[in-house]
């Protein structure tokens, strides 16, 4: 008998991690006839992050309501470890670009102030280590929405707030967190990228993702400025250099003020949890591992989930299937790098597809792939 291990991230847009793994392990029963199916969604610091640590933790859910990105109130999840004082918080569960319609995607006015407003609520839990997941966001503002919420000032040079938003930055001259409560300022952050993106520079949260948050030219470059603004008044506020640490770029410079007022460390998300030794079991124990997600490209191999479950998969000597929605490569099974076996669902987006028939694409998909992996 074989022993699967079932490891997607979401399909975004279609299918969460969850549904992505159900329909993944009826394919595997499909293909294989086994019992022995271990789950474990995973996630890269961006949606399915929340999930991933949750279950692998047991950690406990809360919902509450909080600012979305362009300032409505919405309601967001976030999980806590109570024994461990420990809170996950996922940026995109409050300011996920897919909470807002593209026709109303604004990075010169969307706020991170409502990812703030979830660490205070697990403050309010008793909690003082946090995980934060920084990807999928709409926002471009370098989390000085967030800090405000946290009771940093974030301040004009006539000492008023900045409004919400990524082209207020330009009007920032200082930050003031000297009147931090004790226990926002005691908080221990870890901070998971979903990319090796700088804050700054063609590479930079601007430059590569202001466009696909609605961003043109001329916001991307007020953007960049005012993002230029934010690391030097936090460098020389801190005597940290934020600007060209790798995955600071992510979530539009979310983690560019955690870094430099509460010393933060930045680790790639996927990589962070396929880390852990209760992974790397988990991993080991498996006859094949099937990973995947809603489309691979050029920025998965930058630290995406299905790509970094591939690695430490084949780092443990332990066969690999990805089922992917797209891909920038011709569909058909075999074909993306280092898997030993990949099926791609479609070549284009696909117009409008259900739940169900995306869960029964995804089934059929894994079912193929570990057929050819292994015939009978």
């Amino acid at each position: 008998m074989r022993r699967a291990l079932v490891m997607p991230g979401p399909m975004k847009g279609t299918l969460s991690a969850r549904l992505v793994a159900k329909a993944m392990a009826s394919g595997v029963r499909a293909a294989l006839g086994v019992d022995e199916i271990d789950i474990l969604p995973v996630g890269d610091g961006g949606r399915g992050t929340l999930d991933a640590w949750a279950a692998l933790l047991g950690a406990e859910f809360r919902r509450v309501q909080v600012s979305g990105p362009l300032g409505e109130p919405v309601r967001a999840r976030f999980a806590i470890v109570p024994a461990q004082r420990l809170a996950i918080v996922e940026a995109a569960e409050a300011i996920g670009l897919d909470l807002v319609s593209p026709a109303s995607r604004d990075p010169r006015r969307a706020t991170s102030r409502g990812v703030g407003e979830l660490v205070r609520a697990s403050i309010s839990e008793g909690c003082r280590q946090v995980i934060l997941g920084m990807g999928d966001t709409a926002t471009v503002d370098g989390g000085a929405g967030m800090i405000q919420a946290l009771g940093v000032l974030v301040l004009d040079r006539d000492g008023e707030d900045l409004r919400p938003g990524g082209a207020d930055l330009a009007r920032l001259r200082w930050v003031d967190n000297s009147s931090l409560e004790p226990a926002a300022r005691d908080l221990r952050f870890e901070l998971l990228a979903d990319v090796t993106n700088p804050l700054l520079g063609p590479e930079g949260a601007a430059a590569v993702f202001g466009p696909q948050k609605g961003a043109s030219a001329g916001d991307v470059a007020e953007l960049e400025a005012g993002l230029a603004r934010l690391a030097g008044v936090l460098e020389q506020k801190s005597g940290r250099r934020v600007r060209d640490i790798p995955g600071l770029g992510a979530a539009g410079g979310l983690g560019a003020p955690l870094v430099a007022l509460w010393e933060a460390q930045v680790y790639p998300g996927a990589a962070r949890l396929l880390q852990r030794d209760d992974v790397s079991a988990r991993i080991a124990a498996a006859d094949v591992v099937i990973t995947g997600e809603g489309r691979y490209d050029a920025q998965s191999a930058a630290g995406k989930a299905p790509h970094a479950v591939m690695e430490r998969a084949r780092a443990l000597g332990r066969p690999v299937v990805g089922v992917f929605g797209q891909a920038a490569l011709p569909p058909g099974v075999e074909g993306v790098p280092g898997f030993d076996r990949a099926v791609v669902l479609s070549s284009t987006e696909p117009a409008t597809v259900s739940e169900d028939e995306q869960m029964e694409r995804v089934r059929v998909a894994t079912a193929q792939a570990l057929r050819s992996l292994f015939p009978e």
